[in-house]
């Protein structure tokens, strides 16, 4: 337990640190060209990953439009949506907008997979909730601004908490890792038509 606690609670920790480098990469570069970036990284490393340990593995057929889906919404929608929403939404607004996604997550997990939605589970987002509300505002509600870019920020944890439905629904027939690999490989897919796109309209221009 003490081992899968420390990763928790690295990952929480590398989480975090997305809002702050987010917000400080969108003033320099196009959220589309950070999301193309932030993919093609993180499929060259599941792919050395994959071929140090032998561990490859194809996706059924029938699973194909699955994972396209899962690879579209849960992985670039929502990574392009987050680069767009922190170029005007602030770091702790998204944080707290983001912090509400067990909520939903809960939601779609009682409608869509027939998990049971206790008080218990409930009550627990909610404190969670209030609980990073204190600690990043310091109790004061004037630190929280409203603008445009939150919308995106709704968009993003929207997708994140469809994507997590998504992933629990496919693990079962699908290991994670490969799972992870071709979504991050359909998510980067689908992103270098838009930034040639893009910078194709931008020369125009």
């Amino acid at each position: 337990m003490l081992k899968t606690y420390t990763w928790l609670t690295f990952c929480v920790m590398v989480w975090g640190s997305n809002f702050v480098f987010g917000k400080v990469l969108v003033q320099s570069f196009s959220p589309t060209l950070l999301t193309m970036l932030r993919l093609l990284f993180i499929v060259l490393f599941l792919i050395g990953l994959s071929s140090y340990n032998g561990y490859f593995k194809r996706v059924k057929k029938s699973d194909l439009l699955s994972v396209f889906f899962l690879g579209l919404i849960g992985i670039f929608i929502n990574q392009w949506s987050f680069f767009v929403g922190l170029q005007t939404a602030d770091p702790t607004t998204s944080a707290l907008i983001l912090a509400t996604t067990p909520i939903l997550t809960g939601v779609l997990a009682a409608i869509f997979l027939k998990e049971k939605l206790t008080i218990r589970m409930l009550m627990g987002s909610i404190v969670a909730i209030v609980g990073i509300y204190f600690v990043v505002t310091k109790g004061d509600l004037s630190s929280v601004h409203i603008d445009s870019g939150l919308l995106w920020i709704v968009l993003t944890m929207i997708t994140f908490a469809i994507m997590i439905i998504m992933t629990r629904h496919l693990s079962d027939r699908i290991d994670p890792f490969t799972l992870t690999l071709h979504s991050t490989i359909v998510g980067l897919i689908v992103s270098i038509p838009c930034i040639i796109s893009r910078y194709t309209y931008t020369n125009k221009l």
